[in-house]
């Protein structure tokens, strides 16, 4: 945080699970947490994403775009957040 606060950058963190301590520590800061459910792979890892859910259950995929609910989310946090010089 303090190198964002240094940097002039707000604080984005992409991850699967998120305590409340992390979401309160974020608002604080003016950041954002985008939480997803499933762990994304590149184009080309299909078969590692096939060996972790055969394995271990999972949740992963490769993806060829980002969803557009959560392309809405950064965008609004973007636009209500972010000066544009």
């Amino acid at each position: 945080m303090e190198m964002c606060e240094f940097l002039g950058l707000i604080p984005m963190w992409i991850l699967r699970n998120a305590p409340e301590v992390q979401f309160n520590t974020m608002k604080a800061h003016s950041g954002i947490i985008l939480p997803f459910k499933t762990q994304i792979y590149p184009f080309g890892q299909e078969r590692l994403v096939k060996e972790i859910w055969q394995l271990m259950r999972l949740p992963v995929a490769v993806w060829d775009r980002m969803p557009s609910k959560i392309v809405n989310r950064m965008n609004s946090f973007h636009s209500e957040n972010c000066e544009m010089e």
